[in-house]
């Protein structure tokens, strides 16, 4: 990822690594969804242990779906965004070391600092994780 665009996000995110889940905003649309990708290497926190599964955490993708919305909500400034609640997550696939996941977010209404919108997560074309609500609070 080049500086300028880890500096796009990192200007309005909070998270750092190793839990910046989103490496590229690919497409915005701002106020209104985002598109974005996550390169899954086999060297994620997550992965660490004897052991331990090599698929991405479903939590992890829902984190970068919820990231990836608060970059969609924000305007130009400083704000920042945080995964509050979800409704209607399904999982129907997982990611591995070396797959990309590409993000998407819809943003369907916001109110009082609270965003919410409808994400997905794909690989290789097909939907892993899919969620009806994401809900992500917003403030200065």
């Amino acid at each position: 990822m080049t500086d300028k665009k880890r500096d796009a996000i990192t200007d309005r995110l909070p998270h750092r690594y190793p839990f910046l889940m989103v490496d590229c905003i690919t497409d915005i649309q701002e106020g209104q969804w985002a598109k974005g990708t996550k390169k899954v290497t086999g060297t994620e926190w997550y992965f660490a242990g004897e052991g331990s599964e090599r698929t991405m955490p479903h939590t992890m993708i829902v984190e970068a779906l919820a990231q990836l919305g608060a970059l969609a909500a924000m305007g130009q400034g400083g704000r920042l965004g945080f995964l509050s609640s979800i409704k209607g997550a399904e999982f129907c696939g997982h990611a591995s070391p070396g797959d990309c996941l590409f993000l998407e977010y819809t943003l369907i209404k916001a109110r009082r600092g609270f965003v919410v919108g409808r994400g997905q997560a794909a690989v290789e074309g097909k939907v892993i994780v899919s969620v009806d609500e994401i809900m992500v609070y917003i403030f200065e």
